[in-house]
């Protein structure tokens, strides 16, 4: 598996809430009320699939939760990101989100769960773009949350199934957040974690069956 060096990632961390190692973000007290992002200049554009592990701890408060994972590109000078929301829902879930917000002229589409995934749990999330799919033919991004590796190798049983269209503009992204938060006035603070992460998880698995050590 061509997993990610996280110590290689530039972080912007001003409150101390992250804590950095090889293959993890480990989050403490993190809150959207603070710029605190693990950032990497890198490519996402054309079709493309992406996978890592994420784990949402009950000692969080509730609602308003960060992103354990974002991809962030620019059109016409104005940015664009999709977002992966991750944590406490207020209810004793686990939220996750999925959101792709274009800041030229707030166009976009959303889709979420808050029902279904446990908190003190590890999943397995892929996320995938299709670059000529949606309702526009200007791409279509799935998010599948599965309980183990080996179903979201297949893609079978997923627990949540997220989708989301482009506007009528295919994106590209040139930057990626394996966590990224930011000042929206929000003082929920959040604990978890995100780990593996893997920008080229279709290639990984094509000839190989996968553990995780």
């Amino acid at each position: 598996m061509a997993y990610e060096d996280l110590t290689t990632y530039a972080e912007t961390d001003p409150n101390s809430k992250i804590v950095v190692a090889t293959r993890r973000n480990t989050w403490t007290n993190l809150t959207a009320d603070e710029s605190a992002h693990v950032t990497k200049p890198h490519n996402n554009n054309g079709d493309f699939d992406i996978a890592w592990q994420s784990y949402a701890d009950s000692a969080s408060d509730g609602d308003n939760v960060p992103v354990c994972f974002c991809l962030e590109g620019a059109e016409s000078g104005d940015d664009v990101f999709v977002w992966v929301y991750w944590g406490e829902t207020g209810g004793g879930k686990c939220y996750v989100g999925l959101e792709l917000l274009y800041l030229g002229d707030f166009s976009g589409d959303e889709d979420n769960d808050n029902t279904t995934l446990s908190l003190d749990t590890l999943y397995y999330l892929r996320l995938k773009r299709d670059d000529d799919g949606g309702a526009s033919s200007a791409g279509q991004y799935t998010l599948g949350v599965y309980a183990n590796e080996s179903d979201r190798a297949t893609e079978s049983s997923a627990l949540v199934s997220l989708s989301i269209d482009s506007p009528a503009i295919k994106f590209d992204f040139d930057t990626v957040h394996s966590v990224w938060t930011y000042t929206f006035g929000e003082t929920e603070e959040h604990d978890g974690y995100t780990e593996y992460l893997d920008l080229d998880y279709a290639n990984s698995i094509k000839n190989q069956v996968v553990t995780i050590v």
